[in-house]
Parts: C-alpha cells; structure tokens; sequence
C-alpha cells in the first residue's frame, strides 16, 4: 500500500472510501463501515499517523489570581448559583448566593425564575445599596458571570469594573477556591431548607419611541444626571430598583436610542411600527413582551425620570398589599408612573387613543389605587417643553 498523498488529513468518514481504495475487492455492507472508520481512525492514532486538531477552551479564562485576601468585611465577597429547586406550584427558581468571604455574612439568598444578568444584577444593585461596594467579588466561569469570549468578559463584569470591583474568577474545575461560599451552600442543602417563596416579579414598560414634537429634540438623548441620556438613566433606575424584565419600546429613531442602551443594564428592547398611531400603540407593544408569571407591571415614559429610590418604594409599597393600581403621591397629589397589578392586564392590552388610554383603566379603578407617599418633587413632572426640562434637572440636582 503506497504512502497517502495527504498525510496530514484524518481517516475518511465517506461510507465510499473502501470502494473508491480497493475497487475490484467486496464492500462490506453499510452498516459495517461505522465500526470500520472507528477501528481504522483508532490505528492511525495509535501509530501516531494522525494530526489532532487543539481543541479550543470553552472556558473563561481565571481572572484576579492571586485572589484578593478576606481580612475584613467587603474586602471580597463570592457570588454563585447552588443548583435549583421547585416550588410548591411546579415553577423552577435558581437559587443565587452572595456572601461576604470574611464574615461569611449571608448579603443574599434568592430563587430567582432564571441564571441570567436580568434578574442577577437588581439582586447585587440592591446588595451594593444596602451594604457597600466590595473591593472584589468572586465567582465560578459560568453565565452570567463569565464567558469564553475575549477576556471572559462578560456585562457583569464589565458592570463590576465600572463600579471599582475588581471580579475574580475561580480555576475551572476548583471550586474549593470558592470555598466559603460552597460551605454556605452545604449549610443551606442540609442544615436549614431553602426558601423558594421569592418576591413576585414585577415587570417595567418604558415607553421612548415618541417624536418628541412639543420638545422639538428627543427627549430620550436629553442629558440628565451624570449627562447620561435620559433612556439609559431611566433604564438603569428601573433595572436597579428591583424590576425585572425591563422592556423599552422604541419608534422614531429606534437605531439611533439603541445606541445608547450599550451599558450593563439589561433590557428588552421592543420596537413599534404603528408608533405615530400614539401612545397607546405602544402600551401594548411593551405589555405584550411581560412574562407570564409577572406579577405586575409599571408604565412610565421616558419624559418621566424618577430616581431608582422612587421606584423601588413603588415596587415594595405594592408587593406589600397587591392593590390594582399603586402610584406615588407628593403631598396627598397623585404623580406617575403606575404600577398596575397584572390581573388589570387585559383591560391594558385594550387601551385606545379614542378611549384616552391608560386614563380610562385608572378612572375604573380610582376606588382600588394606593397612594404611595414621597418627598420627591419629581414624582409630578413630566417634561414637555425646554423650560420644563430645565427646571426638573435643577430639582434632580443634575
């Protein structure tokens, strides 16, 4: 048998082969030329007569190693997922632990509908709020957290950067690198049952595809505080008051704002084409996106910046009672955005210009609504013309 022309190529996988090689000799019958190609393949490899090709690494690559020493509370904290759990109605929750390396002060435990940046990050925003910002925090190489992309960089990460953290990734296959954390999660399997009643989800409409006429400029790409554009100010507020899904519905100029939602904070991102129909158009595109185990869901207007403190008193104000509809109040005096309980949803998806929209469901059940106190002026403004923009970013202190 003389030499093959091609040394560098592996055996052949055509079931033709042994026919196109020896042609006056019998071709065993089809099902045999499996096992034949895998036998022949396995003495090629074996006489060293076949070039593997290097496999490429599925795995983010350690990040932070030497990992920063736990001497004192905040100086690292870990974060992971610890497998998953049912609750008494079927649903599957995803339960995520964040701990502090030091203390082993359990900062957050919840089940969450799924291992994704959409419902991780409200849970360390609001961690971040609550208890400081860490100088590291430390994880496995799996999403959210890490990807086998450049640098295993993910938005989490690059999220935590931003902010000063320094994220750290643990070696693949070593999770005792993380092991304080894997020793609270023992604790939770055996110890104590984990509780996977997590809080409703309650979803956000941010509606931002107007023209902006009375304004004569987008409103969406108007700077607020930080001269972050508007849209991406709003979308992170929501996102870090608790809200989960955030959806942005978008209409004139829908390339051009999608520009400016690059950052971190995750959204959904719903463009309408019936948008010059009016606002109602867009109501119902933003609401048809709402999971079906939403809870409930606000709708605000991107001329409506409210501060993520705002928010996230709607949101626990209204998780609290579960009335129909919650809105904030400054001095007894209704403001916006609402909060509508997703039993109202029906009626919402029905909203119509000729029937003023949202003004008619609110009407119906003006008797049902919690006023939910605030100090903040902005709960009243809205932002039609330059003079109204001018004095609210005054108010915001931007």
């Amino acid at each position: 048998m003389s030499p093959s022309p091609r040394p560098r190529w592996p055996p052949s996988t055509s079931p033709s082969a042994p026919r196109r090689s020896f042609p006056t000799s019998a071709t065993p019958p089809l099902a045999c030329t499996g096992l034949l190609r895998r036998a022949a393949s396995a003495i090629l490899d074996r006489e060293g007569l076949v070039n593997k090709h290097r496999k490429r690494s599925r795995c983010a690559p350690p990040f932070g190693d030497p990992f920063a020493d736990a001497n004192a509370p905040n100086d690292c904290w870990a974060i992971d997922f610890k497998g998953w759990a049912r609750t008494g109605d079927g649903a599957r929750v995803d339960p995520l632990t964040l701990i502090d390396a030091d203390s082993r002060f359990l900062i957050a435990c919840e089940g969450l509908p799924r291992p994704t940046l959409a419902y991780v990050l409200p849970v360390v925003e609001r961690a971040f709020r609550e208890r400081g910002l860490p100088a590291a925090i430390r994880s496995d190489n799996g999403p959210p957290f890490a990807y086998a992309g450049l640098g295993g960089l993910s938005a989490f990460a690059v999220h935590l950067v931003k902010l000063g953290i320094t994220p750290e990734r643990i070696a693949p296959g070593h999770p005792e690198q993380n092991g304080r954390r894997a020793r609270v999660g023992r604790r939770q399997a055996y110890n104590a049952p984990m509780e996977t009643n997590a809080a409703p989800r309650v979803a956000a409409v941010l509606l931002a595809a107007g023209e902006s006429t009375r304004m004569e400029e987008m409103k969406a790409l108007l700077p607020w505080i930080g001269g972050k554009p508007l849209l991406a100010y709003q979308t992170r507020a929501l996102s870090a008051a608790g809200y989960a899904p955030v959806i942005v519905v978008l209409g004139h100029l829908a390339e051009r704002l999608r520009q400016t939602l690059t950052g971190p904070e995750p959204a959904i991102i719903v463009e309408n084409p019936r948008y010059r129909e009016g606002r109602t158009t867009s109501i119902v595109a933003g609401l048809r996106e709402t999971p079906d185990d939403a809870a409930a869901a606000l709708i605000v207007s991107v001329d409506q910046p409210r501060s993520d403190a705002l928010l996230a008193s709607l949101r626990t104000a209204w998780l609290a009672s579960r009335p129909a509809l919650a809105v904030p109040s400054l001095d007894g005096q209704a403001g916006h955005p609402p909060l509508f309980s997703a039993s109202l949803l029906p009626e919402l998806l029905a909203v119509t210009e000729e029937r003023q929209g949202l003004r008619e469901v609110v009407a119906r059940h003006r008797a049902e609504r919690l006023l939910v106190p605030t100090d903040d002026p902005l709960a009243l403004t809205n932002l039609n013309t330059r003079e109204e923009y001018e004095a609210a970013l005054r108010l915001a202190g931007g």
